[in-house]
């Protein structure tokens, strides 16, 4: 089951303000993937701010990573897991989200030091979000890399029915322990 988050005017605005401050802070940088920089990197921030909400909601200690200025190398720091958030933009309604839809993650951010990946998916008109789940590097790692001609770099595709339910995620799976409450 998804969780679902209303997005907030100020998510929407701070995360354009990020996005903004990200993109000129790295010109002469090549985007990952082939189309509108800017929108990519706020629906991005947008969905860091809908995980930090969810953490704090849920009582969850966190870092918050992706601060200016510092290397990508993660955005949320939970207990002494790494969290990378990816999120991507629904072109439909929640309801026909299929299991098998795919939670991309870049070929290169799977060798990076990160121990979970968590999937935000935002709806069209950018007035939801739903967490559809997680997924460990390791589990990750299992899947085939592949390259599609939107794509710059190679990356690995996780259907949504292989991610695991955030309730685990709140309650922990590694060894029973609440992630930031140890």
């Amino acid at each position: 089951m998804f969780v679902e988050i209303e997005i907030s005017n100020v998510m929407k605005d701070e995360a354009k303000s990020r996005a903004i401050k990200t993109i000129e802070q790295a010109r002469g940088l090549t985007p990952k993937f082939q189309t509108d920089e800017l929108k990519n990197k706020t629906i991005g921030f947008i969905g860091e701010a809908v995980f930090e909400k969810w953490l704090k909601d849920n009582s969850i200690d966190f870092k918050q990573e992706n601060v200016y200025g510092k290397p990508d190398c993660g955005d949320f720091i939970v207990g002494d897991k790494i969290i990378e958030v990816k999120t991507g933009q629904m072109t439909w309604a929640v309801e026909q989200l299929q299991p098998g839809y795919k939670m991309y993650i870049a070929e290169q951010q799977i060798s990076e030091k990160r121990d979970i990946y968590v999937n935000i998916q935002i709806d069209n008109n950018m007035k939801f979000a739903y967490i559809t789940g997680f997924i460990s590097s390791e589990d990750a790692g299992k899947y085939n890399v592949f390259q599609s001609e939107k794509m710059i770099n190679p990356a690995i595709g996780i259907p949504l029915r292989d991610l695991k339910s955030m309730e685990l995620f709140n309650y922990g799976y590694n060894g029973g322990k609440r992630y930031g409450n140890s």
